[in-house]
């Protein structure tokens, strides 16, 4: 579920701050590592 909500976000924003991606991305990209770190252990 948690990963779904990662990718919407980065549309969303991709769409609305196209050019603030950078920003928002970072947190967005954030959610992916969580998960894999979960997956690892």
């Amino acid at each position: 579920m948690t990963q779904l909500v990662c990718q919407q976000c980065e549309q969303t924003i991709g769409y609305m701050f196209g050019e603030k991606v950078d920003v928002l991305y970072g947190q967005c990209t954030s959610c992916s590592q969580d998960e894999n770190d979960s997956d690892a252990e």
